[in-house]
């Protein structure tokens, strides 16, 4: 099995995949229940789903650094995607290739059937302000568990339309120096079980397996308001990558990260950084002292992906990384379209690692900290958002 993350182009409309489809299940829509791990300076919301698709659970609010910060969401929507090939579903019918999707934008099919989001935590997670019980971001604890390591585990399972069930656990911790980041472990296993129930409908293996993510990132929700143009979407961050092979990096892990890149349409003042320059609604009123409230990056890490169940981490993986364009019409989520389908595995899931990167695309100079150049035309083609 292949684990793929391919980030998505961040542009003004990040991912782009607007559709409502019909499918042959009895459920009209997928309502996911959202939970948060709030513990540490890197706080972010997880769906049922495993990903947050776009305006969940609103705006832009998941990947949230530093959490005490005003509306600091770092992403705009995400989107996770299983693919296998010569697949044959419950009712006999044989796809070339099919994929269970969901997200970006996708909320009409029901292609992942939520099994369990549990949250485990460490302390008690209650909180008080002259007396009186304060939070943000409620959370229902489900366990305490004083032994375990992370200050906050969230265990989230599903079952996909391809018979794949996932397990995802999300540890966070609130250790200075290990509380601005979450470590994510998934477990993949073919199930069998293409629904919610615990009936079993598939026995055959399966092949040309890839699972596949989506981000959309934009960075600092609240400052990308004041840079404006299109940068609330994603339209103008800089997606990199390292650890892919391609050059000699000097580390020794693979990454895909973005940072916010150049508005060449906002000539009143530099958009790198994300100076908080001005009043806006989408920002703290008192915020206008032109503080950078955008220099960070945003991305994931590979810690470890075995090619295979068993062998060790030969560095492989992600077999595909790369970016996209969130205007691109097949971002659409119809898991009975062939060509759609096909269309998808080949070009997206099995397109291999990207070179040269985007950032080295619209900077070739290498002159990041200066740009130039609007990141939102890449390779030739203007993407809006």
């Amino acid at each position: 099995m292949k684990i793929e993350k391919y980030r998505k182009h961040c542009f003004s409309a990040f991912a782009v995949f607007v559709l409502v489809l019909s499918t042959g299940l009895n459920e009209l829509s997928a309502q996911y229940s959202i939970k948060w791990l709030n513990v540490g300076s890197f706080q972010s919301s997880y769906s049922e789903g495993l990903v947050n698709r776009e305006e969940e659970p609103w705006g832009n609010a998941p990947l949230m650094w530093p959490s005490m910060d005003f509306h600091a969401g770092n992403s705009r929507a995400q989107a996770f995607w299983m693919g296998a090939t010569n697949f044959t579903d419950e009712n006999g019918t044989t796809f070339p290739h099919k994929i269970a999707h969901i997200g970006p934008r996708s909320g009409g099919d029901v292609q992942f059937f939520a099994v369990e989001q549990s949250i485990t935590s460490k302390f008690d997670p209650e909180i008080t302000v002259d007396g009186a019980k304060s939070f943000e971001k409620y959370v229902f604890v489900n366990t305490m568990d004083p032994s375990m390591k992370p200050d906050r585990i969230m265990t989230v399972s599903n079952n996909s339309r391809i018979g794949i069930t996932t397990v995802a656990t999300m540890n966070a911790f609130s250790q200075e120096y290990h509380d601005d980041y979450h470590i994510i472990e998934y477990s993949f296993t073919n199930t069998g079980n293409v629904d919610g129930d615990e009936e079993i409908e598939l026995s055959s293996a399966l092949t040309g397996v890839y699972f596949f993510f989506i981000h959309r990132y934009m960075v600092h929700d609240a400052s990308s308001w004041i840079r404006g143009g299109g940068a609330p979407w994603g339209k103008f961050t800089m997606n990199d990558a390292v650890g892919d092979g391609h050059e000699d990096y000097d580390v020794d892990f693979r990454a895909q990260y973005a940072w916010a890149g150049l508005n060449p349409d906002n000539t009143s003042f530099s958009s790198i950084g994300g100076p908080m320059m001005f009043a806006h609604w989408g920002a703290a009123g008192w915020d206008t002292t032109g503080r950078l409230a955008a220099g960070q990056m945003v991305g994931r890490v590979t810690i470890e992906s075995p090619d295979t169940y068993g062998s060790g981490d030969s560095g492989s993986q992600p077999s595909t990384m790369g970016v996209m364009g969130s205007d691109d019409p097949n971002l659409t989520t119809d898991e009975y379209n062939t060509t759609l389908m096909q269309t998808q595995y080949d070009i997206y899931m099995a397109s291999g690692r990207l070179y040269p990167h985007h950032a080295d695309d619209i900077e070739p100079s290498g002159s990041f900290d200066t740009p130039t150049n609007a990141p939102n035309i890449f390779d030739g083609v203007y993407d809006e958002g």
